[in-house]
């Protein structure tokens, strides 16, 4: 997959997915193919045993705080997917224009927005670290898979990702610097977040099949009758 990054391949880019292409690529064929539909659809049409009292109480029990949980993790996904489409946004929604000034020596030098690009990667930082902790509290291995993969790849970007003030700390967690950022290259901050290549489309179909696991996980409590349907995967068909 050599030459994905194109321009950015300056920036140290090697590659769209990194070693997790097999992975995520499995998982994106397995889904958009229908096969987990169809499997889901068979799962739930078999017979199940009634359940005794107490059993039905531990149930429900562990239906509350599975709602809860999986409730978190699919806000916190949806904040960070529209922080990182904010970022990616194009055309007139850009927050990556440019004004242009022509010096007296007739010189026309292209500005910036920094205050308002550094406002939008300040929230991506806060709603990146809100996915942390909340996916943190999941047993779901599709959803801890997806986690492991994008942490994998804010490690891959580290240096990157430092240059423009932003700092991976050991809980995987996001520190952003307003001076450094500020100060930093915003064609950078534009390449590193902007386009299907780039580090922000990675997190934003990490954070798109997070949500479809998380869903996917709250639908399995509907074969007991009493747990209200999520919009599983809002996130992930809205990437492709």
């Amino acid at each position: 997959m050599a030459g994905l990054f194109g321009s950015n391949s300056s920036f140290g880019m090697s590659s769209l997915f990194g070693n997790n292409s097999s992975s995520v690529l499995s998982d994106w064929a397995f889904i958009r193919s229908g096969t987990y539909k169809k499997l889901m659809k068979a799962y739930y049409g078999q017979d199940k045993t009634t359940k005794s009292a107490t059993e039905s109480a531990k149930t429900n029990k562990t239906k509350t705080t599975a709602e809860r949980v999986q409730t978190e993790i699919e806000t916190s996904a949806t904040d960070l997917k529209k922080s990182t489409d904010a970022l990616m946004a194009t055309g007139t929604k850009s927050l990556f224009k440019t004004t242009e000034t022509k010096g007296e020596d007739g010189k026309v030098t292209k500005t910036y927005d920094t205050d308002k690009i550094y406002k939008a990667v300040s929230r991506f930082v806060k709603d990146y670290n809100n996915l942390i902790d909340t996916t943190n509290k999941s047993s779901v291995s599709g959803v801890k898979n997806n986690v492991r993969s994008l942490t994998a790849t804010t490690t891959g970007n580290e240096t990157l990702l430092k240059a423009i003030g932003i700092t991976v700390k050991a809980d995987n967690k996001l520190s952003i610097d307003e001076d450094t950022f500020k100060k930093a290259d915003m064609s950078k901050v534009e390449a590193l977040f902007k386009g299907n290549t780039s580090y922000g489309y990675q997190v934003g179909l990490r954070t798109s099949l997070i949500d479809y696991y998380a869903g996917r996980e709250a639908d399995t409590y509907n074969k007991y009758g009493s747990y209200s349907t999520t919009n599983t995967g809002t996130n992930f068909n809205s990437w492709f």
